[in-house]
Order: structure tokens, then sequence, then C-alpha cells
């Protein structure tokens, strides 16, 4: 990770996922995370108690800043360094902030008419990661069982990779799928059953 870095975008699941991967990984590295509002009122104070306490304890540290894109003075990331690493984020771009795109992630939501497709993909994604499989037909069936809401998928995926090892079958989500929807997801599998 560079001294900074700006994590962005309007699709929150995925953004707050990457910025708690990277600030787990800080913190076991030995750095203290401090969080801080950049909509807060007292943010000088703030910045200036963390920076000092950087300084006076040689403590390493990752400022985490959220709602970045509120922050108007971005004059203390001059103080960004091996020892201090600051992280943004925030929906939009913060305006004065001008870092490299290398050192800049973005996650936005995709278009309404591709939401399906997207919400498919991350789950069949999601089982991958766990190390199971998955036939694209039942995961379209099951985004279209539990919704689009990548939260409630990645949870599903968890469930669904318990309790079994290998590909997901539909056996496994009858007894793994919570009712969300209209038309209950027992439905919905026992029709990919006939």
């Amino acid at each position: 990770m560079s001294n900074m870095m700006l994590v962005k975008g309007d699709h929150d699941f995925l953004r707050r996922r990457f910025v708690r991967t990277v600030l787990t990984s800080e913190v076991k590295s030995g750095r203290k995370m401090i969080p801080i509002s950049g909509n807060s009122p007292e943010l000088d104070q703030e910045l200036d108690s963390a920076l000092s306490m950087s300084s006076l304890f040689d403590q390493r540290l990752v400022l985490h800043i959220t709602e970045s894109e509120k922050v108007k003075d971005f004059s203390f990331t001059k103080w960004a360094s091996e020892d201090v690493l600051i992280l943004f984020e925030s929906k939009k771009q913060p305006k004065k902030l001008k870092l490299d795109k290398k050192f800049t992630k973005t996650f936005s939501s995709p278009p309404f008419f591709k939401l399906e497709e997207a919400a498919t993909d991350f789950f069949i994604e999601e089982l991958k990661s766990r190390g199971c499989g998955i036939e694209r037909k039942l995961a379209l069936f099951v985004v279209r069982a539990v919704g689009t809401d990548f939260g409630v998928l990645s949870f599903e995926a968890l469930k669904a990779s318990c309790l079994t090892e290998g590909d997901v079958s539909v056996k496994v989500l009858k007894s793994s799928l919570a009712p969300l929807s209209e038309v209950a997801p027992l439905q919905i599998v026992k029709s990919l059953e006939n």
C-alpha cells in the first residue's frame, strides 16, 4: 500500500469489504487504526491528536478517514509516511484530493439493467472463493429468490459452502436458502428438480 489510498464508489458492500480487508491487514502488521469522519467538526483536532500520538509514542498508524469527500483541507496529507498511512473512504471523489489512479480503488454499482447479471456473477465468485462451484442457471435462481443485495448473497454463499465441499446442488440450496422473497426459495428449488 502507498502512504495514501482512496477507496470510493457507490457500491457500499464491496467498498466497505475492501476497506475492512485493508484495515485488518494493516492492524495485523502492527499499526494502530484510528477512524476519523471527514464530516467531523473537530476534524483538525482529531488529526492533530492522531499525528502527535504517532510522533510522541513512535507508533505506526493507519488513519481511516470516512466521508472524505467532505474534507475541505487536505494539507494534513503531507504527514503521510511509512509510519502514517492514510486511507480515504468516500462515495464520491473528494474534489481537492489528487492521487495517482494506481492508489485509487473504485466500486461502482452496475446499471439497473445489469444488476441481476452482476449479482449472479458475484454469487458464483463468492462460492468459488470458498472452494465451491455452482451452475450458472442455479446461481441465477438463487439471485431471483433472495434478491440482488451483495451482502445477502455473500451470506447465502457462506451458508451453502458450509453444507457442501464441492458443487452446490439443489439439495444444498433447499436446506440453506432464506425465504426473503414473495416466492419462497423452496418453490423455486422444487421447480428446478422437475
